[in-house]
């Protein structure tokens, strides 16, 4: 049988992981975590799935008895429980985007943005006027060339690393990115076997759509609303990588 159990302290303000737990067994005598998520206060975070390959189902609905669970921890002082959902794989997705037209609505029009470069050059415009769109266009090149590099980890020309200037320079593009990202909800289809992240990019060509099987379609399965993104600290390199750094806050109303 599988059970959950918390882990860590007992009090409101306390960091707690609830954990899915399958019971030992004769033929299994040692307990194996099957999935867990945290809660601290009323912001819950950290969903993860620790076995690979099992019966039970995909990432959203092995962990919705989880959320469920957490959803009572977060609002048990009457305050608004929220979710903060790591973006596993949105790199590996805008790669994909760059490469393949209506993959992404998102990306299709900053490429549509910066593929204009220049179309207004014959206009009677005072010198003022064409100096502001040279350096318009100029802006969104830099913007997609940057989020080109976030995305594949590849320098742009030029430079020696992907570091802060370029997400700094991705960012107004990265976080529309990040919101189409977040916000493809699951459907009870998608409930495939992901990652342990929860991250299962695909594309589903008969309805025409990526398949995402993540952390925020896990919130928007029980009615979270996407709020906005946010960027985590520098601590943690390889969710830059993996991500560009954005999370997506929910609201669980």
């Amino acid at each position: 049988s599988i059970k959950i159990h918390t882990v860590g302290g007992t009090s409101y303000d306390d960091l707690k992981q609830l954990r899915l737990v399958q019971i030992p067994t004769i033929s299994n005598p040692e307990p194996i975590t099957i999935a867990s998520l945290c809660v601290k206060r009323n912001i819950i975070f950290g969903t993860r799935v620790h076995v690979q390959n099992t019966s039970k189902g995909g990432f959203v609905h092995l962990c919705l008895p989880l959320l469920r669970k957490g959803l009572e921890e977060a609002s048990i002082e009457g305050d608004q429980p929220q979710g903060l959902a790591a973006l596993n794989g949105l790199c590996a997705y805008v790669h994909h985007a760059i490469h393949r037209e209506g993959f992404s609505p998102a990306m299709d029009q900053l490429k549509l943005e910066a593929a204009v470069m220049g179309d207004d050059d014959d206009d009677d415009g005072g010198d003022n006027d064409h100096d502001h769109d040279v350096e318009e266009d100029n802006e969104k090149q830099i913007l997609l060339e940057a989020i080109q590099s976030v995305a594949t980890q590849i320098p742009r020309s030029g430079h020696d690393v992907v570091g802060l200037g370029t997400y700094t320079d991705a960012r107004r593009g990265w976080t529309t990115l990040a919101k189409e990202y977040a916000t493809i909800r699951a459907t009870p289809h998608d409930d495939d076997h992901g990652d342990g992240t929860g991250t299962r990019l695909g594309h589903d060509h008969e309805r025409e759509r990526p398949i995402i099987d993540g952390e925020s379609q896990l919130f928007q399965r029980v009615g979270a609303t996407f709020v906005n993104i946010e960027y985590i600290g520098e601590e943690n390199p390889k969710y830059w990588m993996d991500a560009g750094g954005a999370m997506a806050r929910f609201f669980f109303l």
